[in-house]
């Protein structure tokens, strides 16, 4: 409670300062087109009667701007490109609405495509074009037409990577799970905003980039949006439900998503060796593992918005989830030279109840301040049991496992920002405290932990010149964590650095240092042993440290404006004290026990190249991709190195309403963490699309030319575990997916201001 109060007393304290403070004397305007249509993000320069720089900014979505100048005489200077540049005497005032000649010359020298997507101090800044538009059904084609640096869009599985990673995703600056943007309706989009560097603030979280869709201003009413996909054989359902009703200064909505697979083919091969001097096993497998999950989650939103500068959010979201994974085959194991075949039935169940209720208020205040409050409250309730019997010579030897687990998290985060002349800063502090109650039926062992983790941080960003623009920042973590009476308190340093050059329309570069610490999970601290079979145990390691990462990357870009454009990226990554899983022999209880550790280093030396082409001949969107990366880590017995060579085809083609396209993973990514080489995700699929008025119609061919649908590869490297793990899901093998979209409104999208938090994230602290 001490540590509540100190961040309540810091969250007052920013508020105060941020009330009281003076506004600035500022110009002020909005700029429109000769049609009375706003202007959007046109550079505004305001400078002295002798020519000297004084403030620079951009307008918004709205042409509007304001830039605090101090009291005076000014030039004021608006340029955009296809308009002819504007330039007025002006003093510190509202100028209100100011006209922007349209340059019929610079119109013709530039094309569609450089007005469509502009790249700002890092971010891109893309105007949907009407022809993609057009032939969307959801918010993910939207995004696959967009050819973004980093940016991968899996239509067939609704995923959205940036730089192989989890983006922050975003509607109206406010941040929502995967499946909302996924399904948006593209008819509402006005703007999306993408960067592959996702700031300090969202560094600790382990984001790789930040997708913002801001939908069209509209007026009262409604919309209703429904879209679902089953392939033919029924082993897939997905469906997905949107409404929204907004009058006056509120709006309501309401969101269902259901998700269910039934595979009934999974074929696993697994060999796998256990060395050590006290005893050696052999162990080689073939099962069969069906696969069940079913998921609802439903939500329910409320928003308040006055005016512009206001804002309060409410909501509600409640998942639901259950899993069932049986699984038979056969299995030769050879055990202190003593050789058997056995039967194997396994059983593999779990469920998960977590409701979240979650309050937001941002409130914007005079001299450019914005100030941000949000906190999240959760519960967590889950369970699981794994059952696996061996059957040999008519006896059985069954091992189970069962766990419970109850527990709750509270969040809070408050967020400042001010804007001094040309300078943007940003003080922030987050703060979370995480209860988890496990309880080890089999074994009869009660396991409580909680943690407190505390982040604070600033960032500040400017300009230099009209090209350059760059970003500092700097942050404490303090990581908390108490098991019965052991208290460990862990302080971490996070740090970014970025610097973007826009050489001209056509190339540009961006240079950016990160220092993140990566935090163990309450699972990795608990000692509580937990035995799975004949061979292995599992259990945490109290005395785990957070290790910390240092990355570093250079990006080129080159844009042509016939749409041609090239991506090239070279980096350089470090872990010091990396947490990775290892494995030992156990003589006490004469098992093999995985357990993470600190490991002393992991590096990563990287090129990554993109090139591509849209809109050629006006139908088609061509890229290719390749990645050459060579990792390297060591730890305690162990020293471990990868070269790797991957590549990728995506194409896309435009017709009026149909559209049509094939993603193809050449060449597969393995990447190397710990003991552990993994293969990533295979894409291997081909889709077409109609879209007629407010309904559209898909298929989506899974593994085209692969009955064996796609398949998952493990290869352990450890000296005491050495082994390989491969799965099919064989389902996916040639597997047809027919989907249908429908969407229509009562009335328009209701305009909503920007929520730029989020917290929130329990911890179940389990063993597994």
């Amino acid at each position: 409670m001490e540590k509540v109060s100190r961040i309540i007393t810091v969250l007052s304290a920013v508020f105060i300062a941020a009330t009281v403070s003076a506004q600035e004397p500022a110009v002020s305007g909005r700029l429109l087109d000769e049609a009375g249509a706003p202007v959007e993000f046109a550079n505004i320069a305001v400078k002295a009667v002798d020519g000297t720089a004084l403030a620079g900014g951009i307008s918004n979505e709205n042409g509007e701007f304001s830039l605090e100048t101090g009291e005076g005489r000014f030039i004021l200077e608006a340029s955009s490109v296809g308009y002819r540049t504007l330039t007025i005497s002006c003093s510190a005032e509202a100028l209100g609405d100011l006209t922007m000649p349209k340059d019929v010359e610079q119109l013709e020298a530039v094309t569609v495509q450089a007005q469509r997507t502009v790249q700002k101090a890092g971010q891109f800044l893309v105007v949907p074009d009407p022809k993609d538009v057009a032939v969307s059904a959801k918010g993910i084609d939207l995004l696959a037409m967009q050819q973004l640096p980093g940016l991968r869009v899996d239509k067939a599985f609704g995923v959205i990577n940036v730089d192989g990673g989890t983006p922050i995703l975003k509607i109206n600056g406010r941040e929502v799970p995967s499946s909302r943007l996924v399904n948006l309706d593209p008819d509402k989009v006005k703007r999306i905003e993408y960067t592959n560097s996702p700031g300090l603030r969202y560094l600790d979280r382990g984001a790789t980039g930040v997708i913002n869709i801001v939908l069209k201003d509209a007026d009262d009413g409604g919309s209703i949006y429904l879209n679902g996909q089953t392939d033919v054989r029924l082993m897939m359902n997905d469906a997905y439900v949107n409404g929204t009703y907004h009058k006056g200064k509120s709006e309501f909505a309401l969101e269902y998503s259901f998700s269910r697979r039934h595979y009934l083919h999974g074929p696993n091969e697994d060999t796998d060796s256990y060395l050590a001097p006290e005893r050696v096993v052999t162990r080689e497998s073939k099962t069969e593992r069906p696969a069940y999950y079913m998921n609802n989650d439903i939500a329910v939103e409320y928003t308040y918005q006055p005016n512009d500068s206001t804002m309060l959010v409410a909501s509600f979201r409640n998942g639901l989830f259950e899993s069932d994974y049986p699984g038979s085959g056969t299995m030769v194991k050879t055990d202190r030279g003593e050789t058997t075949s056995s039967e194997i039935i396994s059983k593999d169940q779990s469920n998960r109840f977590q409701p979240k209720l979650d309050v937001f208020y941002s409130q914007k205040l005079k001299g450019s301040r914005k100030i941000e409050l949000n906190v999240v409250g959760e519960y967590g309730r889950m369970s699981s049991s794994r059952t696996i019997t061996y059957v040999s010579d008519g006896q059985q030897t069954v091992f189970p496992t069962d766990i419970t687990n109850r527990g709750w998290a509270l969040s809070a985060e408050g967020v400042y920002s001010r804007q001094f002349d040309k300078i943007g800063t940003r003080l922030g502090v987050q703060y979370q405290h995480n209860y988890a109650r496990n309880e080890y039926k089999v074994s009869n062992v009660i396991s409580e932990m909680t943690k407190d983790n505390t982040y604070v941080f600033g960032q500040v960003e400017g300009p230099i010149g009209d090209k350059v623009n760059w970003t500092v920042g700097t942050g404490a973590k303090i990581f908390a964590v108490r098991d019965g009476g052991d208290s460990k308190t862990y302080v971490r340093n996070l740090s970014t650095a970025q610097l973007n050059w826009r050489m001209d329309d056509r190339w540009s570069l961006t240079a950016e240092a990160r220092y993140t610490p990566s935090l163990p999970s309450l699972g990795d601290l608990s000692p509580v042993f937990q035995r799975t079979d004949d061979v292995e145990a599992v259990q945490g390691y109290a005395d785990l440290k957070p290790s910390q990462f240092l990355g570093s990357r250079a990006m080129i870009r080159f844009a042509a404006r016939n749409g041609w454009f090239v991506n090239l990226t070279g980096g350089y990554d470090h872990s010091f004290g990396e947490i990775v899983t290892t494995y030992r022999y156990d003589q006490a209880s004469d098992l093999f026990v995985s357990s993470p550790q600190n490991s002393d280093f992991y590096n990563s030396a990287y090129v990554y190249a993109e090139a591509g082409v849209k809109n050629l001949f006006e139908h088609f969107n061509i890229s290719l991709d390749a990645k050459y990366k060579h990792e390297q880590t060591a730890g305690e017995g162990f020293h471990h190195v990868n070269d790797n060579f991957s590549m990728n085809i995506n194409f896309q083609t435009v017709w009026n309403r149909f559209s049509a396209g094939a993603y193809f993973n050449l060449m597969p990514e393995w990447s190397l963490r710990g003991e552990f080489l993994g293969k990533s995700e295979p894409g291997q699929n081909i889709y077409a699309q109609y879209k007629w008025k407010n309904i559209a119609a898909t298929l989506i061919w899974h593994c085209p030319f692969n009955k064996m649908g796609y398949s998952y590869e493990t290869i352990f490297l450890s000296d005491i575990h050495p082994g390989r793990h491969i799965n099919w899901t064989t389902d996916n093998g040639n597997m047809i997916v027919l989907g249908l979209t429908w969407n229509f409104e009562f009335g328009s999208a209701f305009r909503k201001g920007s929520k730029t938090l989020y917290n929130g994230g329990y911890d179940a602290g389990i063993v597994r």
